[in-house]
């Protein structure tokens, strides 16, 4: 269990008296009368979070490269947008040196254990491989910068070790909080399908019977949502309506919503209280007669 991992590592910390000589991350352990070599728990924690560290630097890699991307690609980017674009192919290419390193030494430090540890070898090949396609792709955006007017050799540079440590923390908290933002868009998303019940038999939403039976009351199939339309849950604080009669066929708690009516009409159907009216589902069907 990960929480126990705190402690595990504070009981193995106390019932050491004499810490090993490391090499990397092996340890030399004496076992009856001879040494072997072995990958304690502390080393394994070390591993981990090597490979944290470089799958951070995989995900800023391709955020500086998606941005680069868009840059490029706009009719006529700025000399300060150029500027950028040099000052991120810098970060990459030390990027991808830093991942590099921090492999070359994790695999150096399984070497010297000489241990048939599989699931940290498949981890590291998993992680080289990654940065590799990393690099492919890079080379590839830095021919579309030469053609677009850019020096080879300055999009060759690296920033140096003191540029990289700054750069490197400032684009892994921009990443953070890019991260953090996704969640919470992905957590508001919502679908709404409106219409009369040959409409909604028609696009699929709802069966021959006129119940929601395809799709499962709270769980609709996510193949079947391109017959909604998706919107942010706090962007849906009106549907407007135009009928005489609408019906939910969804659920979602009375107190929640409620029907405006114009001119002896529904005018459209307001929420009210949206942390209630979502808590049972993120899918809102109304059927219009």
């Amino acid at each position: 269990m990960p929480w126990l991992c705190p402690w595990i590592a504070v009981l193995f910390i106390a019932c050491e008296e004499d810490r090993p000589v490391r090499h990397g991350l092996a340890a030399a352990v004496l076992v009856g009368d001879q040494v072997t070599d072995t990958i304690t728990l502390e080393d394994a924690m070390d591993m981990q979070r090597t490979l944290e560290q470089v799958r951070s630097i995989l995900e800023v890699i391709d955020d500086r490269e998606q941005f680069m991307k868009d840059q490029i690609r706009r009719p006529e980017p700025s000399e300060v947008m150029r500027r950028r674009i040099l000052y991120n192919m810098r970060l990459v290419n030390a990027l991808v040196d830093d991942g590099r390193k921090q492999l070359d030494r994790a695999q150096q430090a399984v070497g010297l254990a000489r241990m048939d540890d599989a699931l940290h070898r498949a981890a590291l090949d998993s992680c080289e491989a990654d940065l590799l396609e990393r690099q492919r792709s890079l080379d590839g955006l830095m021919e579309e910068l030469v053609a677009n007017g850019y020096q080879a050799d300055a999009l060759k540079q690296r920033l140096s070790a003191l540029e990289l440590a700054v750069a490197k923390q400032e684009a892994m908290v921009e990443a953070s909080e890019q991260a953090r933002m996704q969640a919470v868009r992905e957590a508001g998303r919502v679908w709404y399908a409106q219409g009369t019940a040959r409409e909604l038999r028609d696009r699929g939403v709802i069966s021959r019977s006129g119940a929601w039976g395809i799709l499962g009351k709270r769980h609709p199939a996510r193949e079947r949502k391109a017959t909604f339309t998706e919107v942010q849950r706090d962007e849906l604080d009106v549907l407007p309506l135009k009928t005489k009669r609408a019906t939910l066929l969804t659920e979602h708690p009375e107190g929640s919503y409620r029907f405006k009516v114009v001119d002896g009409r529904l005018g459209a159907l307001e929420i009210t209280d949206p942390e209630q009216f979502w808590a049972y589902t993120r899918y809102l069907i109304v059927e219009e007669r």
